[in-house]
């Protein structure tokens, strides 16, 4: 049998969001560093009494200034002056990747509405500001294992990690019957 290491994939859940005292902190900067980060998220509800937990993880350095893309042509790193991380040229240089996208909005003719942050605090001002408690909705993302210590019977704990790429409004439709149901069932699986 093959060694567990640690790795990734990708995850899509469909539920009621879940939202509590812990849900979508705002960004945090630890005393002595110049790194602004958010490590939060919120519940997902994909059966009843099955809450699936999925995070938004990262932040970005005060003292420089930057934040960091890949240029879909160049396929290279590159850096974004702040001041510039809502500039659709500059972002339309970027690789899909290098974002975290909403749609949990709708226009005045009933379309959803894409949203799309490199920054990932922005990504959670965003949700904080317009995913509500027991909203229907579709998150898409990776989710990242890791290996932690073993414990008294020699087994090795397996961390598994959510990290949120897409949260997406779970529309309806109308049933055969005129009924109003969910286009997507809940559920959550791995590609």
């Amino acid at each position: 049998m093959a060694d567990l290491t640690t790795g990734r994939n990708n995850f899509y859940l469909v539920g009621k969001v879940k939202i509590n005292d812990n849900s979508l902190k705002g960004a945090e900067q630890k005393p002595g560093s110049s790194w602004l980060g958010v490590n939060t998220g919120f519940g997902l509800e994909v059966e009843e009494g099955n809450i699936i937990y999925p995070n938004i993880w990262g932040g970005r350095s005060l003292s420089k200034g930057v934040l960091y893309g890949m240029n879909k042509e160049t396929r290279k790193g590159v850096q974004i002056p702040f001041e510039d991380k809502n500039n659709e040229a500059i972002l339309d240089t970027l690789i899909p990747s290098n974002f975290r996208y909403a749609q949990i909005e709708k226009d005045e003719d009933g379309k959803l509405i894409e949203r799309r942050f490199l920054d990932d605090i922005d990504f959670v001002e965003y949700l904080q500001d317009n995913l509500k408690h027991d909203m229907e909705v579709v998150v898409n993302g990776r989710s990242t294992y890791s290996l932690g210590k073993a414990d008294e019977h020699g087994d090795m704990r397996i961390y598994k990690r959510y990290e949120i790429s897409r949260v997406r409004l779970n529309e309806t439709h109308k049933n055969e019957d005129g009924e109003q149901v969910l286009n997507r069932e809940h559920q959550a699986s791995q590609q």
